[in-house]
């Protein structure tokens, strides 16, 4: 029978730890389970606490992942291509923008052309 260590963290709630050198997945993860809430009011207010520190260590771990996200997605061979595209158009834009600006100057100073 596999015996655990059990941690208690600051909050008053205690927390199984788990090695995570096998996993390579977050699939490979056990489901988290949240302990049951407690019966006195120090414990409550200590265990809403506890989920408060959660809440924002998990928000914090998804805005960490989304923008790992947008990097690994601005780098695939499509978006690649894609900005190259716009490059390009930005460039012909600027160029025509000029070209127009050179006419109506010279229609200007020439009008009888």
């Amino acid at each position: 029978m596999e015996t655990h260590t059990f941690y208690r963290v600051r909050s008053g709630c205690t927390v199984l730890p788990i090695d995570v050198s096998t996993q390579t997945r977050c699939q490979d993860l056990p489901p988290f389970a949240f302990p049951e809430v407690p019966e006195s009011q120090e414990d409550i207010l200590a265990y809403i606490q506890w989920l408060e520190g959660l809440s924002f260590s998990v928000q914090q771990r998804k805005e960490v992942a989304e923008e790992k996200l947008r990097s690994v997605m601005s780098n695939t061979p499509d978006l690649l291509a894609e900005r190259e595209k716009r490059w390009k158009l930005e460039a012909e834009k600027l160029r025509l923008r000029k070209e127009l600006a050179d006419l109506k100057a010279a229609h200007l100073l020439f009008p009888e052309l």
